[in-house]
């Protein structure tokens, strides 16, 4: 049984891989910085400019820093906005071509960037989408298998996809169009018909709305 305030409810993000992308899903067992080679010069470094190193230095190394279900944890008024975090380390992925940095992302959970990447004299755009990732502190000192992992997807944007499908329309947008751009199933709906009796009783009404006192 579904809720009726559900509809206006913000759906959770799925962590699924789009339709034409390619899968990336990392361990990261070198530590950072991690680099992703995609396809020819062009990588992905994952890296963390804290520049705390003594907080997560002492620290388990298979405690996290930063993970993707974080972003959903409410926001304590009361923290100290000032006071260093071991749990919001600023991860960074730097989209180098060449060994040229042509954009930086924030890791974001369902974060997609498009990024102009310079090939054969015309424009290029490459699309990633983060779907995921769990820092913990030993991926911060060097090598080893602390837990740490990387997802995310990314295709060239100029490849048009396999199959292609019509949008859905908004709903709330259907019911302000005019007749004329809509059409509407009658199948399932009900429809109110007029009894015998009611029928009778209008005809009657009609007559002695005519008849003279």
């Amino acid at each position: 049984m579904r809720f009726p305030i559900e509809q206006f409810l913000t759906p959770e993000p799925t962590a699924a891989v789009p339709e034409g992308y390619t899968l990336v899903d990392d361990a990261l067992l070198r530590g950072l910085p991690h680099r992703i080679a995609l396809e020819g010069q062009i990588e992905l470094v994952l890296l963390v400019p804290n520049g705390q190193a003594t907080l997560w230095r002492d620290t388990p190394p298979d405690q996290a820093l930063s993970r993707a279900g974080d972003e959903r944890i409410p926001h304590d008024d009361k923290a100290d906005p000032f006071a260093p975090r071991l749990d919001r380390v600023p991860a960074r992925l730097l989209l180098r071509q060449r060994r040229r940095v042509r954009a930086v992302l924030p890791l974001a959970a369902n974060l997609r960037q498009l990024v102009d990447i310079q090939g054969d004299g015309r424009e290029q755009l490459l699309e990633v989408v983060i779907l995921g990732w769990d820092l913990r502190a030993g991926n911060l000192r060097g090598p080893g298998d602390f837990g740490g992992r990387l997802k995310l997807a990314w295709r060239r944007r100029e490849r048009a996809v396999e199959r292609y499908s019509t949008p859905p329309i908004n709903p709330y947008l259907l019911p302000r169009l005019q007749p004329e751009f809509r059409m509407i199933s009658l199948l399932g709906l009900r429809q109110l018909r007029p009894t015998m009796r009611f029928t009778a009783k209008q005809v009657q009404l009609k007559f002695m709305s005519k008849v003279k006192p």
